[in-house]
């Protein structure tokens, strides 16, 4: 069954859809219970009957998957998709995604207090930093990786994919920038970096002279965060959080008072 093969997709961080066959009345090339999995580019198992009403749950599984929406589909074949056979079909597009993947790159107060907000949210977080103090399982203990070794060779190594977060904020300045050198060309979804402009345009000039190419960089979230204003730890962690959150869900800058 095409059910049983989405475990092991979550597990690579991949996000699918499974369409199902609800309701079909008349003429119709779908039949109920008829399923097909779909990924952001198409279709990678199954069948719901072929034809304009596949094409169709195809297109609406990968915007389903875009918003990450479970979501019920009905059409007229004729008068909605143009079919001769006419008839009518209903189908559920159920979304499964695997937990957000935020990677702190760096232990301190700002990434600790970031940890706690994520971890309320069900985000899965990795810890790197090269203090055994301060990456530990009792500091965060529902971290899904804590990694401790040296920063430039531990973001080297590590892989990342297009739909994971990456926050910088280490100890030092020069760690920053080696950070920052090794994950711009890994291209996850997001980068953001602590730091004063002034730090931050230091630190993307080095590297462009060290060769990590600009239109990597400019994708860069740096200084990072939302302009929420507060300095604290927590507030700052609020304004990177809400940053990301915002990137997430494609959303706007905009009060919601009437």
């Amino acid at each position: 069954m095409l059910i049983e093969k989405i475990p092991e997709l979550i597990k690579q961080n991949k996000i699918v859809a499974l369409v199902s066959i609800t309701v079909a009345d008349g003429s119709t090339p779908a039949e109920p219970g008829a399923e097909m999995l779909v990924n952001e580019t198409g279709n990678i198992g199954g069948t719901v009957g072929g034809g304009a009403l596949e094409h169709r749950a195809i297109e609406d599984a990968k915007k389903c998957i875009q918003k990450k929406e479970s979501r019920s589909f009905s059409y007229d074949l004729k008068k909605d998709l143009g079919m001769e056979c006419g008839g009518s079909a209903e189908y559920y597009v159920k979304v499964y995604a695997p937990a957000m993947q935020l990677i702190l790159i760096g232990g301190g107060h700002v990434n600790h207090a970031l940890y706690k907000m994520a971890d309320i949210m069900g985000y899965d977080v990795t810890v790197i930093d090269d203090r055994k103090e301060i990456v530990s399982p009792e500091r965060y203990p529902a971290a899904r990786r804590l990694i401790c070794g040296n920063i430039a060779e531990e973001t080297q190594k590590i892989a990342l994919s297009p739909s994971d977060y990456v926050v910088i904020a280490t100890q030092g300045h020069k760690f920053d920038e080696q950070a920052l050198g090794n994950i711009a060309p890994k291209h996850p979804k997001y980068i953001g970096v602590i730091g004063s402009r002034r730090k931050v345009a230091t630190m993307m000039g080095n590297l462009i002279q060290k060769g990590v190419p600009k239109e990597d960089l400019d994708k860069v979230y740096a200084p990072v965060g939302l302009a929420l204003g507060g300095g604290s730890p927590a507030e700052v962690a609020v304004s990177i959080l809400s940053e990301i959150v915002l990137i997430c869900n494609n959303g706007s800058l905009k009060h919601m008072k009437i």
